[in-house]
């Protein structure tokens, strides 16, 4: 699969994970793109990789601008204004622009979520079924949370991958409701779209068309009782 890899704190119930001090992260995060993106990752996922982050020390300059956890709880998109560029500086270390993509990364999730929801053009029925998976969302007051989720790829007579197409089962909270939806997201196969090859006259690039993007459908909302 393709991958580009108003909530306060005090209301995040979450235990927090102490995670050991670092003066030095060595790996980045990708920033989540328009075109072609993961959407497997959810709240959890984004929460426990910003606190590995955060905790770092590495130096002055990467400590300024930098999300605190509040700002990430309450959906900060991660952007700044403008700074001066500092130039020759000896530090290396990602944990600033990490926390600042995990948080655009994780805002941009949400809001996606959200206008699924707010714009469907079919009935929102009410679920009143539970089932035990679903507890650390209420537990921990997530504003979003993948419970589940489901295969559905295409593939060629050979076997091999056309298109992933992973059908998710997500908890979102929208102000005082709680949405209970499935969601199919579709990414066409990295080596599938290698094969297509560019156009014989325009020199165009298949693949770049926007045709081929990831896209996200919405199947079966449904708003559910939040006392649990």
């Amino acid at each position: 699969m393709t991958s580009t890899s108003e909530f306060t704190s005090q209301n995040h119930t979450e235990e927090t994970v102490v995670h050991p001090p670092v003066k030095y992260i060595n790996w980045n995060v990708e920033i989540m793109n328009d075109k072609h993106y993961y959407f497997g990752f959810d709240f959890t996922f984004y929460r426990s990789h910003f606190m590995k982050n955060l905790v770092c020390s590495c130096c002055e300059r990467h400590q300024k601008n930098k999300p605190s956890l509040a700002d990430f709880d309450n959906m900060f998109d991660g952007v700044y204004e403008c700074e001066k560029t500092v130039r020759d500086v000896k530090c290396g270390c990602f944990c600033r622009q990490n926390s600042r993509t995990l948080c655009h990364n994780n805002a941009k999730k949400y809001k996606m979520l959200k206008d699924l929801i707010l714009n469907a053009q079919f009935e929102i029925k009410r679920n009143t079924q539970f089932d035990e998976c679903k507890q650390p969302f209420y537990d921990k007051n997530m504003p979003y949370f993948i419970y589940n989720e489901y295969d559905d790829t295409e593939r060629d007579i050979r076997g091999d991958v056309i298109k992933w197409e992973i059908i998710y089962c997500v908890l979102v909270r929208i102000d005082d409701v709680v949405y209970d939806i499935q969601l199919r997201h579709s990414s066409y196969d990295e080596q599938y779209l290698d094969g297509l090859g560019v156009h014989p006259i325009s020199g165009e690039v298949y693949a770049e068309s926007d045709m081929y993007n990831d896209s996200l459908q919405l199947l079966q909302p449904a708003t559910v009782d939040e006392n649990r």
